[in-house]
């Protein structure tokens, strides 16, 4: 009798388990500030240990002259977002220069399934800090951050679309040791 109670317990364990990790894993993930976000055609596994940018997002910061009554529009930090073109990418087309900075941001799933936010750009650690230069101009990048002292670098890819394949092949370069997405955790404010 007890043999079948503890089967039972298990069984019934197992089923909750197995229900839960299909929710978090394929429907849902943990937000920054811990509440749960849907999310769909996320792959499930991350390649690489890479973050995965959720290209169809779009991203705004929020500043003083940012004026924007969508209640539709979830919010995560000091930032405005949606997980697929709609209100706000309209808005974002139709907003002045001076309304809305222009650099584009896009949301990402980091390695722990938490949501960050890039603005496309990647951080890349030298061997030697004095290729900085040639690799910029061999990759096609802009500077954001000079951080030579320490061999690293911070650059703007020219587009997201592009963003992958050249992480890809600055990792593949002699002249690098480490390539990374310069992620952006929301709940910290900007400089």
């Amino acid at each position: 009798m007890i043999n079948i109670s503890k089967k039972i317990i298990l069984a019934q364990f197992m089923v909750i388990t197995f229900s839960y990790n299909l929710y978090a894993d394929a429907l849902a993930i943990n937000n920054a500030d811990n509440s749960f976000v849907p999310i769909k055609n996320v792959s499930k596994e991350i390649k690489n240990g890479d973050p995965e940018i959720l290209y169809n997002s779009n991203v705004i910061l929020i500043t003083d002259n940012v004026e924007i009554d969508l209640p539709n529009i979830d919010k995560i930090g000091n930032f405005l977002y949606e997980l697929s073109p709609g209100e706000l990418a309209q808005r974002l087309m139709n907003a002045p220069d001076q309304v809305i900075n222009k650099r584009e941001f896009k949301l990402v799933l980091d390695t722990s399934k938490q949501l960050k936010i890039t603005d496309g750009s990647i951080i890349v650690s030298f061997k030697d800090s004095s290729d900085s230069s040639q690799i910029m101009t061999d990759f096609n990048l802009s500077l954001k951050r000079n951080l030579l002292p320490i061999n690293r670098a911070v650059y703007y890819v020219s587009s997201f679309k592009n963003i992958e394949n050249i992480i890809t092949k600055l990792r593949e370069d002699p002249r690098i040791t480490e390539v990374s997405l310069d992620l952006i955790n929301p709940m910290i404010s900007p400089e």
